[in-house]
């Protein structure tokens, strides 16, 4: 998987939403393919940590998601336009 953009959408007392954008690499049986999927960051109200240390596909095809580079984009594209807003 290559990470192409993490987009902020919107978020709620409890989550933050984004499209996440990536291609999966060609193999023999599939020809390069580039995917946008819907992820969900949830916020956590604990001292010390505002964010997950995961995030989920928002389709529920798979389990929690621990890839820290998607992650980190998604902590710096929330912060990023929340101080646009301000």
């Amino acid at each position: 998987m290559e990470l192409i953009e993490v987009e902020y959408l919107e978020e709620s007392s409890k989550a933050i939403f984004f499209n996440v954008t990536y291609n999966i690499k060609p193999s023999y049986f599939r020809a390069e393919k580039q995917v946008i999927r819907r992820a969900i960051l949830e916020k956590w109200d604990m001292p010390g940590f505002s964010y997950a240390n995961n995030f989920i596909w928002a389709d529920n095809k798979e389990s929690y998601q621990y890839d820290n580079a998607i992650l980190q984009e998604m902590i710096l594209e929330y912060e990023k336009n929340k101080n646009d807003i301000q």
